[in-house]
């Protein structure tokens, strides 16, 4: 839908200054998202080499093994379905939930 306005728009858009053609410089939020990038990666760096040099992958695996021999059994595999059926129940609820397609 065009509107006469006698040709005032065309004026307006000709006097308009060209856009530049250099990108805007980074606002101070895009580098505090920068910097917290590069400390996450540095704190985790620092934690694979202290895992790698303490053993600590040897501590991590001996616990694992601690936590999951109970469900070795088959009724631990019964309770670890269980679990497993619950916690997909209770995601796909947030999800929803969120999606505001119901409310709880």
């Amino acid at each position: 839908m065009e509107m006469e306005d006698g040709g005032f728009t065309e004026q307006v858009m000709l006097r308009l200054p060209a856009t530049p053609a250099v990108t805007p410089a980074k606002s101070r939020s895009d580098r505090y998202v920068w910097m917290s990038h590069l400390w996450t990666a540095a704190c985790l760096l620092i934690g694979f080499i202290l895992l790698t040099v303490t053993d600590g992958w040897t501590a991590i695996r001996i616990s694992t093994a601690t936590l999951i021999e109970p469900f070795i059994t088959p009724m631990g595999f019964v309770t670890a379905a269980a679990c497993i059926v619950i916690g997909f129940l209770w995601l796909l609820a947030e999800v929803l939930r969120r999606e505001r397609v119901f409310a709880l």
